[in-house]
């Protein structure tokens, strides 16, 4: 687009240069012409002169759109209007080709952006592939050390009720339970009267009772 751009700007140029050099022949074959005229001698090659300056002068009033006829007058106001016209033209083209080299450098702002984008996205599938091989990490597994599961009693928080599913837990100790709360695991059941350490191991054998 830009060699386009100033490819277009170099032909107005050449016209520009075209239409003085032919002015200039013209206005210079005027000139020879009227000497002629003046000293009624004129010899045959500046005969021939003034014949290819006036071809080439129609061919000029030609492409400007004048008259043959016209005066040097006339053509000098042609040509003042045509180099304002591609002055114009010139900064017209100059606007375009800053406007498109704007554009072009947001576009590549952008595909620099798109390209950082996806690297990123690269890079989380790969981190994501790799912890889904590494497997769960320990801080994200259950702890079955301690703590109450969702099948088990604990014994500071349960109800009468709920307690007399303990093995060797009847409605009086599951009243000393709750008067006696709170215990700090289950072994501290031995300070119920009727527990020792007998029932105490039956009743974590059992695996119901837990201190959460």
């Amino acid at each position: 687009m830009q060699a386009t751009d100033d490819s277009a700007v170099a032909w107005y140029k050449r016209r520009r240069t075209l239409v003085v050099l032919v002015v200039v022949a013209f206005f210079v074959g005027a000139l020879i012409g009227r000497a002629s005229a003046t000293d009624g001698t004129a010899d045959s090659g500046t005969e021939l002169e003034i014949a290819e300056l006036t071809g080439e002068w129609d061919d000029v009033a030609t492409a400007l759109d004048l008259d043959t006829s016209a005066t040097p007058e006339e053509l000098v106001a042609r040509i003042d209007e045509l180099e304002s016209g591609l002055s114009r033209h010139e900064d017209q083209l100059a606007q375009r080709s800053d406007e498109l080299a704007e554009r072009e450098s947001e576009l590549d702002t952008r595909e620099e952006e798109l390209a950082e984008r996806e690297r990123e996205l690269d890079a989380r599938e790969e981190e994501l592939a790799e912890q889904q091989e590494a497997g769960p990490s320990p801080e994200d597994e259950p702890d079955s050390s301690g703590g109450c599961r969702s099948d088990q009693v604990d014994i500071n928080t349960a109800s009468r009720r709920a307690l007399q599913q303990i093995y060797e837990i009847g409605p009086e100790r599951a009243d000393q339970v709750v008067n006696l709360r709170p215990f700090s695991s289950v072994d501290d059941l031995t300070r119920m009267n009727g527990i020792a350490e007998g029932r105490l191991g039956g009743i974590k054998n059992e695996g119901i009772a837990c201190v959460d």
